[in-house]
């Protein structure tokens, strides 16, 4: 019976250490762009890096900041040539990098 238990409680960790990263949310960006970078990533696969000329707020208090979108794989094609001082709007998914928030697009609007 007690190895059992043990079996249990391992499958419950490793569950709960594959699905926590799974909680990203969808969030709605817009913004101008400032700037749109292309790269390669290890595999030599492109993608784009926009970064947006947002406005933000922090405890009641407005402001303006850059905020860095990565797309990769099908969403590149589209973002890959927006040129700096376009204004661009798209859903993109909002999780945690080495504990920063990071965004991704997931679709242009």
């Amino acid at each position: 019976m007690h190895k059992r238990s043990l079996i249990a409680v391992l499958v419950l960790i490793v569950l709960v250490a594959f699905t926590l990263p799974c909680f990203a949310e969808d969030v709605m960006l817009e913004g101008k762009v400032t700037r749109t970078l292309l790269k390669k990533d290890k595999s030599g696969n492109p993608y784009a890096v926009t970064i947006l000329q947002m406005s933000k707020e922090l405890n009641g208090v407005k402001y303006n900041g850059e905020q860095a979108v990565f797309a990769f794989g099908s969403t590149y094609t589209s973002f890959k040539d927006v040129k700096p001082g376009a204004s661009v709007k798209g859903i993109a998914k909002k999780g945690k990098y080495q504990g920063s928030d990071s965004y991704s697009w997931i679709q242009k609007l």
